[in-house]
């Protein structure tokens, strides 16, 4: 299945952040082609148990990946407002 512009994925990591776990929700909000047979994705999270809101770059849609950018601090903070409207900020630069 191809990942496009506005496609979701929410994820508990099972992390004990609270009674829950971490629950991520993501979202994608530009795909930008990088070679004729891969892809670059700019996402947007909102990790709902710790208010932490991000926004960068992954190869593949996939958890494995959005945590990798997000344990690895390659994030760059966001309001929640741009992950609730899927905008990316006029003063992000990828």
């Amino acid at each position: 299945m191809e990942t496009k512009k506005g496609d979701s994925l929410e994820f508990n990591t099972g992390r004990q952040y609270t009674n829950e776990g971490q629950i991520i929700k993501v979202k994608v909000v530009r795909v930008q082609p990088f070679l004729d047979w891969m892809d670059e994705y700019l996402i947007i999270f909102n990790d709902i148990s710790r208010g932490i809101c991000g926004i960068g770059t992954v190869w593949e849609f996939k958890q494995s990946d959005i945590m990798k950018l997000y344990d690895g601090g390659k994030f760059t903070d966001c309001p929640h407002t741009f992950f609730e409207t899927g905008q990316v900020p006029d003063w992000y630069k990828d």
